[in-house]
């Protein structure tokens, strides 16, 4: 029985004014419904749960085209509504990039990757449970070497077309630019920053860089006999980036800053008011390198996880406002991937299911943030 039908909630709490209403939701699966009362009356009392606004994560990786192995654009939208999302920002570290770039071996009759995410419903025949704007590569391919090609994809922003007019080609508009994975290289940074600045759009920087390490710099590294990672990788793109937001005024945001030394630089830029926000993830928030001594690889991730230190100074950042948003970076890898030699398994961990809990049991319950 897969017959459509409207269910009430009756007597469910507003989350910020505890106020009591009945909610009518359209479009409820019959047989989703477990109570058997709520399949022959169509309600549901509601009075232990709570309405609130849904999540907005501005860091995912959704892993299609390319690796859908790993993920696809449904099961990550899925992953995303389990967890209370119902906006989120795709990374453009798919497989062609989203650079804008022709797809000319595309299975598909599409212009590019970013046309593909942009019809994608139509072209599965499926609706997503989450709405998603995209991030386009700083660079062509990612690679670093030269800036993507602005003529190929400012059309995808909102405002920037001679029309000025929505399209279908903006349901799912850019809307920051990104090479997520690597941060911008210095030899193209201004030339990023002129894109950035001609669209209106931010810079998300993946504000670290290092050609060697596995893990944190430090005593696990040499527990586990792998490379270190210092914390300063970090701090060295911070620092470079303020700088170049002084000379040009354009919105950098910092992505997934997990260390005291890089905090500290954003609290002062932010002082100083350049147009400087950041973000950092539930894992920074609840665990350091010494956590990855338990959980081995499914804890490998870049940045690293950084020491119990950097962790308190994350806490800090989030009580005082120097960090602006948690996003979960959420970046899913197959088991098989996952359990190979440390050293050589891909960096990254999910995230968009698990953390409201984390966040709330950590941030919330220990009395760092309130529940507002």
């Amino acid at each position: 029985m897969n017959d459509l039908r409207m269910l009430t909630l009756r007597n469910i709490a507003v989350w910020d004014t505890g106020e009591r209403i009945d909610l009518v939701v359209d479009g409820v699966r019959q047989d989703a419904l477990i109570e058997q009362n709520a399949r022959i009356s169509g309600e549901i009392d509601a009075s232990d749960w709570i309405v609130a606004p849904g999540f907005a994560d501005p860091h995912v990786h959704f892993r299609d085209p390319g690796q859908t192995d790993k993920e696809t654009m449904m099961t990550g939208g899925n992953a995303a509504a389990a967890g209370g999302y119902t906006n989120v920002l795709i990374m453009p570290n798919t497989i062609p990039a989203v650079d804008g770039e022709p797809w000319n071996d595309a299975p598909f009759d599409v212009e590019n990757v970013i046309d593909f995410l942009q019809r994608y419903g139509c072209i599965y025949g499926v609706k997503l449970p989450v709405h998603y704007d995209l991030s386009v590569c700083a660079s062509i391919s990612r690679q670093g070497l030269k800036p993507s090609n602005i003529e190929l994809w400012k059309k995808y922003v909102h405002g920037v077309d001679d029309n000025q007019k929505t399209s279908p080609m903006k349901k799912h508009p850019i809307t920051a630019i990104s090479d997520d994975g690597s941060a911008v290289t210095d030899s193209i940074l201004l030339d990023v920053l002129k894109m950035a600045k001609e669209t209106g759009l931010p810079l998300l920087e993946h504000c670290e860089h290092h050609d060697y390490g596995s893990v944190n710099e430090g005593p696990v590294a040499k527990i586990l006999g792998v490379g270190g990672i210092p914390a300063s990788t970090e701090l060295v793109i911070v620092n470079r980036d303020i700088e170049a937001v002084r000379k040009t005024g354009v919105h950098v945001h910092f992505q997934h800053v997990s260390t005291a030394a890089a905090f500290e630089a954003i609290r002062k830029a932010k002082k100083e008011g350049l147009p400087i926000t950041c973000e950092t993830a539930p894992h920074y928030v609840a665990l350091c390198d010494e956590d990855v001594l338990k959980y081995g690889s499914m804890a490998k991730m870049n940045p690293p996880l950084r020491s119990k230190a950097d962790r308190q100074a994350t806490l800090a950042a989030i009580a005082d406002g120097t960090i602006d948003m948690i996003a979960t970076d959420h970046a899913p890898h197959t088991a098989g991937d996952k359990a190979g030699d440390f050293a050589n398994t891909p960096n990254g961990i999910i995230g968009l299911e698990c953390a409201y809990g984390v966040c709330r049991k950590v941030l919330v319950d220990a009395g760092y943030t309130d529940d507002k």
